[in-house]
């Protein structure tokens, strides 16, 4: 915003008066898409990789055909009946420093439903190169839901190894589009994101299950030139 004040006299008289001007324009780019659709089920896109932990991990996550949010693929995991985690992980992703980013990614969820929650799932965030990783709400990256965020802490008995952490639990059989706003100071590293869901020693009732789809990263910010 540029403010242009001009004196103005008539005679004796004279006065100041004020007129602001925005300048330029708001832009959003995309950073980064994946729909998972450019690859045969149950294959991976190329750099996308998958981790287990566990003596029984579930098995690795895998695209499918079936309920996608945008058509034909989806990204899938189901869970396991023993103490593990499933993780999905991104490429090495350029962040730009400036402007405000933005995550967005559709999900569905079958956890363990009840006034516990055994088993959940979280977004994580490494910024160098995916050698460590942390919660994307971690106060080191600052970032915050703005639309689906956690819904549930997961219950510290039977050994979830997320155990005591904010989560997404519980179950949603319709997709969600969850959102989480970075803020502007974030960027310039080489990140990777990992969707991380962890399952405790056991099942009670139905397959729990985490269906991924429709990941873009967005940038936000003011421009002056084209």
């Amino acid at each position: 915003t540029v403010t242009a004040t001009l004196s103005v006299t008539d005679g004796v008289y004279s006065t100041s008066v004020s007129f602001m001007f925005a300048l330029g324009s708001f832009t959003v780019i995309t950073l980064f898409a994946e729909n998972f659709d450019g690859v045969t089920a149950p294959g991976l896109p190329a750099n996308w990789t998958t981790a287990q932990t566990g003596a029984v991990p579930p098995p690795s996550f895998a695209t499918t055909a079936a309920t996608a949010n945008s058509a034909p693929n989806a990204v899938f995991t189901n869970g396991a009946t023993s103490v593990s985690t499933n993780s999905l992980i991104s490429p090495v992703l350029s962040i730009p420093t400036f402007g405000t980013k933005a995550i967005t990614f559709a999900h569905t969820l079958s956890f363990e439903s009840g006034t516990r929650r055994f088993d959940g799932a979280v977004l994580e965030i490494s910024v160098d190169g995916g050698i460590n990783f942390v919660d994307i709400t971690d106060p080191s990256i600052g970032g915050s839901f703005v639309s689906s965020g956690y819904t549930a802490t997961i219950d510290t008995g039977f050994s979830n190894p997320l155990a005591g952490r904010q989560s997404w639990g519980g179950t949603q059989p319709n997709y969600s589009t969850v959102s989480v706003s970075l803020p502007a100071g974030f960027g310039g590293s080489n990140i990777r994101l990992r969707w991380r869901a962890g399952f405790d020693s056991s099942i009670s009732g139905g397959n729990p299950n985490w269906r991924i789809d429709d990941i873009t990263i967005t940038q936000n910010f003011s421009v002056c030139t084209t």
